[in-house]
């Protein structure tokens, strides 16, 4: 990394950070078989991720919640082809960025706009665009990996071991949604 990027993301995270607490969150309560609203972010380096992902998207749909938005980042040069035809979900590559790193255009503005009830950040990045857009959105819950990084913007953070892919991840992510505050089947 050259020092310009360097100095560029010291005053992107200076700016995140002070930033940050304006849009903090208060914790609250989720019944997750009751959710209607779900922001996927994640990154798309190949075209199996982008089936993992929309794999889980019709899985949630299935369930029954109403609304899933998906924002992917594509850290190539150029956004991959498969990604450009897909129509299901936002997406911004490398240079719909700003000299800050931050996210700009239509996709990330209208992925921010939203209020999700569970945010969750598919992602094993640490880019900046990603960071910013996970301390920007708005959501009752954020969920992600276990990261130095993030950790200040997650209310529920899983440790994924090393080596495990995204499918785990998913799996992890939806069981342990899946027991906060529970709806007790019966009552003794």
């Amino acid at each position: 990394m050259n020092w310009w990027t360097s100095i560029r993301l010291k005053i992107g995270d200076y700016l995140l950070r002070k930033n940050r607490y304006r849009n903090k969150s208060k914790p609250h309560s989720l019944q997750f078989e009751q959710v209607l609203s779900v922001g996927l972010l994640c990154t798309i380096k190949e075209e199996k991720d982008l089936k993992i992902v929309m794999r889980y998207v019709k899985n949630l749909k299935e369930r029954g919640i109403r609304s899933v938005e998906v924002l992917a980042y594509a850290p190539q040069k150029e956004v991959p082809e498969f990604l450009v035809k897909q129509q299901q979900l936002h997406y911004f590559g490398r240079k719909q960025r700003n000299w800050l790193f931050q996210p700009k255009g239509d996709a990330a503005s209208t992925f921010l706009g939203n209020q999700f009830e569970v945010l969750i950040d598919l992602s094993e990045d640490n880019d900046f665009a990603l960071r910013y857009v996970l301390a920007v959105t708005q959501a009752r819950i954020k969920v992600g990996r276990d990261s130095a990084k993030r950790s200040e913007f997650y209310d529920l953070m899983i440790q994924v071991q090393p080596g495990k892919d995204l499918n785990y991840f998913i799996e992890q992510a939806d069981h342990y949604l899946n027991l906060i505050n529970k709806t007790p089947s019966h009552v003794e």
